[in-house]
C-alpha cells in the first residue's frame, strides 16, 4: 500500500536516504574501476561495464552499483520540493511572488556562500602560507561569482565547476523561479501536458543536436518532469501509485540504462521507486538507524555543499582494493558528518550575527 500524503518525517526519511546515495555515488564514481554513469548525458557503455564488472568481480558490488545508480538520488530531492511546495499552498493561499522566491532564496543561499566564500580563503591561505602550491585565486574567483549567481548552469562547462554537487544548488532556485507559476495551475493535465512538453523538447535535443543535451540536463528544462510529479501527487485525489504505475515505472528505469530515449524520461520514475520502497520498509521514529538517516534528511542542505570537497583525501586508499573502497567510503561519510557540522555551525553563527546587526541598524534607522 502506498502513501496517501508525505509527512516531514517521511521527507526527512527520504531525504536522508537520498543524501546518503548521492555522497557515496560521488566518492566511488572518482575511484579506479568505476563504471560511469548516465546522469548528464547516455551512452551504453556504462551500462555494459557495470554489468561486466558485477559478473567478474560480483564484490565490488557496492562501489558499481552506487558509482552506476547513485546520482539518481537527487530526483527525490526535486520530487519533494515540488511536492512539499504544492502541499503547503494547497488550499488557495495567495502567492506574493517576491515574497515566494525571498523565503525559498534566505532557506538555500546563506550555505551556499558561506561553502564558497570559507573555500576561497581556504584556497588563498594555502597560496600564502605554501607558496610551492600556488593556486590560480583570479581563476577561482571567477568561477565561485559565476557560482553564486545561480545562473552558472546557463554558462557551457561551468556547470561542475569548483565543487561538482554544487550544481544542484543553481538547479533548485531555477525550479523555485517558475515554481510560483506551476502552482497557479490548477488542472491536473496541464501539468502532465507540461511533463510531455519537457519530455518532447529533450528528446527533440538527444535526436538533433545530441552534443547539447548534457546542457540541457543540468538545468530547470532538463529536470521539471519530476518537480511537476510531486506537485502533480500532492494534489491527487487518489491513489494514483498503483502496482501496475509500480510496475511501469520499474521497467521505464530498466529501460532507461540501455535506451537513450527511454533514458530522458527514466528520471521520473526514481520517486515513484522512492516511495514504493519506503512504503514497504515503514519505518518508525525508534531506532538508532532511522535516527541517523533522518540526521541526514535534515541536514541534507550542508551535505550538499560540503561533501564534494571531502573527497580527495580518500581517494588512495579507496583504490588499493574492493574491501578498502568500503573502508574508506565509511571514513569519508564520519570525515563528511564531522567537516559539515563544523560548517553549519559557522554558517549559523555567522548569519545570526548578521540578521542581529542588520535589525540592529534597521531600529536606530
Amino acid at each position: 500500500m502506498f502513501l496517501k500524503q508525505i509527512e516531514s518525517f517521511d521527507s526527512n526519511y527520504l531525504r536522508g536516504i537520498a543524501i546518503l546515495t548521492i555522497m557515496l555515488h560521488n566518492y566511488f564514481h572518482i575511484l579506479d574501476g568505476a563504471p560511469g554513469e548516465n546522469e548528464f548525458s547516455f551512452s551504453i557503455t556504462p551500462t555494459y561495464t557495470y554489468l561486466h564488472n558485477l559478473l567478474y568481480l560480483p564484490a565490488d558490488f557496492l562501489k558499481q552499483t552506487f558509482s552506476f545508480f547513485g546520482h539518481y538520488a537527487v530526483q527525490v530531492f526535486i520530487f519533494l520540493s515540488g511536492y512539499g511546495l504544492a502541499m503547503r499552498y494547497a488550499k488557495g493561499t495567495r502567492i506574493s511572488y517576491f515574497t515566494f522566491l525571498q523565503e525559498r532564496f534566505l532557506k538555500i543561499y546563506p550555505t551556499f556562500f558561506f561553502a564558497v566564500i570559507l573555500l576561497f580563503f581556504y584556497k588563498a591561505g594555502i597560496s600564502t602560507l605554501f607558496p610551492a602550491k600556488q593556486m590560480d585565486l583570479s581563476s577561482f574567483a571567477y568561477e565561485a561569482f559565476l557560482k553564486l549567481t545561480l545562473l552558472s548552469n546557463f554558462i557551457p562547462g561551468e556547470a561542475l565547476s569548483i565543487s561538482g554537487p554544487w550544481w544542484f544548488f543553481s538547479l533548485l532556485f531555477q525550479l523555485y523561479l517558475v515554481a510560483p507559476l506551476l502552482l497557479l495551475i490548477r488542472k491536473q493535465e496541464h501539468l502532465l501536458t507540461l511533463i510531455l512538453v519537457s519530455w518532447t523538447l529533450q528528446l527533440l535535443i538527444l535526436t538533433f543536436y545530441p552534443d547539447s543535451i548534457s546542457y540541457l540536463r543540468v538545468n530547470l528544462l532538463g529536470h521539471l518532469p519530476e518537480f511537476i510529479l510531486g506537485i502533480y501527487i500532492a494534489r491527487a485525489s487518489t491513489n494514483i501509485l498503483t502496482p501496475l504505475v509500480l510496475l511501469s515505472a520499474l521497467g521505464l528505469f530498466i529501460a532507461g540504462s540501455f535506451s537513450p530515449f527511454f533514458w530522458v524520461i527514466s528520471f521520473i520514475s526514481v520517486p515513484i521507486l522512492a516511495l514504493a520502497a519506503y512504503t514497504s520498509i515503514n519505518p518508525t521514529v525508534y531506532g538508532s538507524l532511522t535516527r541517523l538517516i533522518i540526521f541526514f534528511g535534515k541536514n541534507s542542505l550542508y551535505f550538499f555543499a560540503v561533501h564534494g570537497l571531502c573527497r580527495a583525501p580518500f581517494v588512495p586508499w579507496g583504490n588499493k582494493s574492493v574491501l578498502w573502497s568500503i573502508i574508506a567510503a565509511i571514513a569519508y561519510l564520519v570525515g563528511v558528518v564531522i567537516i559539515t557540522m563544523l560548517f553549519k555551525f559557522i554558517v549559523l553563527t555567522l548569519t545570526n550575527w548578521i540578521s542581529n546587526k542588520w535589525l540592529t541598524t534597521f531600529s536606530k534607522n
